[in-house]
């Protein structure tokens, strides 16, 4: 790898945006030797200190990017064009486009990053300083899945997931910049605050495309902040919207019926747990991929805590500086 882009995308997250920032510092720091890194900021009308403190962050540590881009929208134009607008900045082949309120953990995203054009990652999901292990308990089910069928048949696993609801978990996604063609700009022009589940689907629709599996986390989610996951985000509603309206479109059984009464939705989590339960209890034991990652894992759990508590100081002291 000769180059790569971070770009972090921002709206009011002056509270968590210099961890974010140091997350970066720290893989710069840790893994950039030899590459040249690029930074970009793309910022959707922030009404509180977001910039300012990422403005400031960034003249004290310039010098560890080759360029640095800072867009800022003159009014909030939702997730969508924000995402397209560090996209279209984005001139490296390889980068990582994360929202401002998550982490990249201490393993390497670079080497993350050049498995291949299409890769899935695990995440770690967190709350201050603590890994919630039963806030991705579930998503590490599917990623057992995955790798039980990564020399096999793993594009046609995942796909078939994606018919029902979008299993890939967004911020282990990386892909490479030559698949973000004038089909994906046209694609998610029609969205406003869902990007990921249509360009997966998209993506993986292309015969070009095979995914791959990076078995080491490289990102921190934080647990309820998102649009997605986050009940009490305020464009929630919103996104709901568009993400029931991309079900109906796709013909997704999930669409045929209310929410709630929906028996496909009870019968598709119920095989969810029934089969995550079955990969915990008797797979990994006879797997012996899925046993090495459940022990990785468990250990990452343990790590990760310690990790957040030293990107929590490191904020601590640039802010006393």
């Amino acid at each position: 790898m000769k180059a790569f882009t971070f770009a972090v995308l921002t709206y009011n997250q002056e509270r968590c945006v210099l961890y974010h920032l140091e997350s970066i510092r720290y893989q710069v720091e840790r893994w950039g030797d030899g590459i040249e890194i690029y930074f970009l900021l793309a910022d959707d009308h922030s009404t509180d200190g977001t910039m300012e403190l990422a403005q400031a962050w960034l003249r004290k540590y310039k010098t560890l990017f080759t360029g640095v881009q800072i867009f800022q929208n003159e009014q909030n134009q939702g997730i969508v064009q924000n995402y397209l607008h560090a996209l279209h900045g984005i001139q490296t082949e390889f980068f990582k486009i994360l929202a401002g309120d998550d982490l990249y953990y201490k393993n390497n995203v670079f080497a993350a990053a050049e498995k291949g054009s299409f890769v899935l990652s695990p995440v770690l999901y967190f709350c201050g300083d603590t890994v919630l292990r039963g806030q991705y308990l579930l998503r590490h089910w599917v990623f057992q899945e995955f790798l039980r069928y990564e020399d096999t048949d793993l594009k046609r696993r995942i796909l078939l997931r994606q018919q029902y609801t979008n299993c890939i978990y967004t911020p282990g996604v990386f892909y490479q910049k030559s698949l973000a063609d004038d089909r994906v700009d046209q694609l998610l022009r029609r969205y406003r605050w869902m990007e990921d589940y249509p360009l997966w689907n998209h993506l993986l629709a292309r015969e070009d495309v095979q995914p791959r599996l990076a078995r080491r986390p490289v990102v921190l989610y934080r647990a309820s902040a998102g649009i997605s996951t986050g009940p009490a985000h305020e464009k929630r509603s919103l996104y709901k919207e568009e993400y029931l309206s991309f079900l109906r479109e796709t013909g997704s059984p999930f669409a045929k019926y209310p929410l709630w009464v929906n028996p496909y939705r009870y019968l598709y989590y119920l095989r969810y747990f029934l089969k995550g339960a079955v990969y915990s209890t008797f797979i990994r034991y006879l797997d012996a991929r899925i046993g090495a990652f459940l022990r990785e894992m468990a250990l990452e759990e343990k790590q990760a805590n310690e990790y957040l508590k030293d990107i929590r100081q490191k904020v601590e002291r640039w802010q006393c500086s």
